[in-house]
């Protein structure tokens, strides 16, 4: 997941960008594809213009813990993001 990603050990690592560009390609993505180095940039336009109450609607059921939703907020997702961004 690349939000797991974003946060792994404070500096993160990058998503595998062929299954990202992939998942993208089926998807009808018609931007430019993500890579090495633009994967973030890309993300936070994206959750940037996501309706956020949808994101949450689909993500509640697959959390072990439900009290964890009180903390993925756009804001935060958005600063992981920002955070770690070359």
């Amino acid at each position: 997941m690349i939000l797991a990603g974003i946060c792994q050990n404070g500096e993160g690592f990058p998503p595998n960008i062929v299954l990202l560009v992939n998942a993208l390609k089926h998807s009808g993505w018609k931007k430019a594809y993500p890579t090495e180095t633009t994967w973030r940039d890309i993300i936070y336009e994206v959750v940037r213009k996501t309706d956020w109450r949808k994101v949450k609607k689909d993500v509640e059921n697959f959390l072990e813990r439900p009290q964890d939703l009180g903390i993925f907020t756009k804001e935060n997702v958005l600063n992981l993001l920002k955070e770690h961004s070359g």
